[in-house]
């Protein structure tokens, strides 16, 4: 027991000895909590990794640093706010420290039954009113303690008194306590080791406490007549800051409609059984419920005070406050039991790598893009060339049997295309981009897609006999195509199965739907693999479908191809229509059938 009175007061003296110390406000608390002087880094509020604010930056809706701020009363409070002021992002920490330490909780309606829920939750907040006050006194009146330790110290005149006869027969007659017991216990007070050093320390710690609580506002409720004053009056306050939240009750009567049997039972200690109420803060301190989960889901554990918890700037602690009260009310005793405590879901295991995403959404597909573009360039001159110049008619006219330029034009570039992709699969694998997933599956992912930007080219350049033209609307039409998956992306939570698989009627929004898949799959530490490759969610696109998407949009471009450019007239043969191909097919199948 004897040392953990010494650890104590060891405590107590390094407190007070930081808090009348002559170091700056920041150091005097450091000093006093952790037992070191924190370094200003370690003081300054979290800054982003790699991003740079300058000065002016800084400073919130275009105002230069205040020196001083006019809802704070007494000289420590404003250095109090002048020193977190001075910090890196030190008024975004003033904005939210500020409702919490000043803000006005306003409420509706004002009636018999609201004011005796509130004066009860006041309670919560009279109480560091109250402690402001006896830290106070206790600041403020130490000096007359000390004189007294003083005279405790010298017990010989005490003495003297307790033994004469006449101050024995006061004492016995006006309290009833008897002087032997006292003078028995006058060598204990010889003896005590309460020093003035403790009462120095005592007095700075209580001036502390005094100086700190000063700075946050006990009567904090404030009625206003309706909800749409609730919401004037909180726009106004608002504006400095000061507007902590507002309360407007449900199932309560009127002040206008109270009758006399309802005040009775208010006076009475009982409240209506079912008392319904909606608690509205600033958007900046709760969560937006308009979705019930972000547009675009992310492996993130939602863990950051910031940006997630929200509801721990006041929200919770509030309605907390508000229903133990009227739990009180209706049980008409004092709640004993535990508050309440917040536990956050686990989240499981991921690869905590916020780079994949963007990776996955947006610079894989585009890195494919341009990848390609120089290929399907030369594939398109190469293919357009020979028509324009009529060489796939002379070659036909020499005996080369139709179509045979074309697929040794598709075996070429598609040779090219595949060895890309084997390259773009290695290195997506082995850069430490798509660790996890199968190398087999990207590659195939790449060849798919390959497959299905040549057919979408040759698509494109049968609408073309001039070079020229046929390479710039190509180029200009594989770009745009990427397009549409950034607007899509927007409404990915609200899109149905059937409006991605039409989406996907664009091989570039297949691709992408199926990188943003693998990103997913990164995020888990998993990958995709062959076990999950056709797993997804409700209204998702799994990394098959988007296989088989784009096989399917290989065969479409095809086949519109093969279709215009057998009917678009050329420079050598007339134009021809569907039933006109049809027939001559059938006529060349009975002509080989009577041979």
């Amino acid at each position: 027991m004897l040392n953990q009175s010494e650890s104590k007061m060891e405590i107590i003296q390094s407190f007070s000895a930081a808090l009348t110390s002559d170091m700056p406000l920041v150091d005097k608390i450091s000093q006093s909590v952790c037992g070191r002087i924190i370094s200003p880094d370690l003081a300054a509020f979290p800054s982003v990794s790699g991003i740079t604010v300058s000065t002016d930056t800084l400073n919130l809706n275009g105002a230069q640093n205040k020196s001083v701020d006019n809802d704070l009363q007494g000289t420590f409070c404003q250095d109090f706010f002048k020193t977190i002021n001075d910090l890196e992002f030190g008024s975004i920490l003033w904005n939210y420290l500020k409702p919490i330490l000043l803000g006005k909780i306003l409420y509706t309606p004002d009636n018999e039954i609201t004011r005796t829920i509130l004066s009860k939750a006041n309670k919560t907040f009279a109480l560091v009113g109250e402690l402001n006050r006896i830290a106070t006194v206790w600041a403020n009146q130490a000096v007359n303690l000390q004189g007294l330790l003083d005279f405790i110290k010298d017990t010989s005149l005490l003495k003297d008194l307790l033994n004469n006869e006449v101050i024995q027969d006061i004492l016995r007659a006006t309290t009833g306590i008897q002087p032997d017991l006292l003078l028995t216990s006058l060598p204990t007070l010889e003896n005590t080791t309460f020093s003035s050093d403790i009462l120095e320390t005592l007095q700075s710690v209580a001036a502390m406490v005094a100086n700190y609580t000063s700075c946050i506002l006990a009567d904090r409720f404030q009625t206003v007549s309706n909800e749409t004053e609730l919401e004037n009056m909180a726009f106004k306050l608002a504006k400095s800051k000061t507007f902590f939240a507002g309360i407007v009750f449900y199932d309560v009567f009127n002040e206008s409609e109270t009758s006399v049997r309802q005040k009775r039972q208010v006076n009475s200690n009982t409240i209506p059984k079912h008392i319904g109420y909606k608690i509205r803060m600033d958007i900046d301190s709760v969560m937006d419920t308009s979705l019930l989960k972000e547009r675009t889901f992310t492996m993130n554990a939602e863990d950051n005070l910031i940006e997630n918890l929200r509801y721990l700037r006041g929200f919770i602690f509030l309605q907390d406050l508000l229903d133990s009260r009227i739990i009180e009310l209706h049980k008409n005793q004092s709640l004993t039991n535990p508050a309440v405590n917040l536990i956050q879901m686990p989240f499981p295991c991921h690869h905590a790598d916020s780079f994949i995403f963007l990776l996955g959404t947006y610079l894989v597909p585009i890195m494919m893009c341009f990848v390609y573009l120089s290929i399907l360039g030369v594939a398109t001159y190469n293919l357009v060339y020979d028509r324009e110049n009529g060489q796939d008619e002379v070659l036909r006219v020499m005996g080369m049997i139709k179509g045979v330029n074309v697929l040794a034009w598709f075996l070429s570039t598609m040779f090219m295309m595949l060895t890309v992709a084997i390259i773009m699969a290695v290195m997506l694998k082995y850069t430490n981009i798509f660790i996890y997933s199968n190398l087999f599956i990207m590659f195939l992912l790449l060849a798919c897609f390959s497959l299905s930007s040549l057919m979408l080219m040759y698509m494109v350049s049968a609408l073309f006999n001039r070079t020229s033209m046929a390479l710039l609307f190509v180029i200009i039409l594989y770009l745009l195509s990427y397009l549409p998956f950034t607007i899509l992306i927007g409404y990915d939570f609200t899109l149905n199965f059937w409006q991605r698989i039409l989406s996907c009627f664009a091989c570039t929004t297949s691709l992408c739907f199926a990188t943003l898949k693998i990103a997913f799959l990164e995020e888990q530490g998993i990958g995709v693999q062959w076990s999950n490759i056709d797993r997804a969610g409700p209204d998702e696109l799994s990394v098959a479908w988007s296989f088989y998407m784009m096989l399917i949009d290989s065969v479409i471009y095809f086949l519109v191809g093969w279709y215009i450019q057998e009917l678009k007239p050329g420079n050598s043969h007339t134009p021809r229509n569907l039933v006109s191909l049809l027939v001559k097919s059938k006529c060349e199948s009975i002509s080989c059938h009577i041979c």
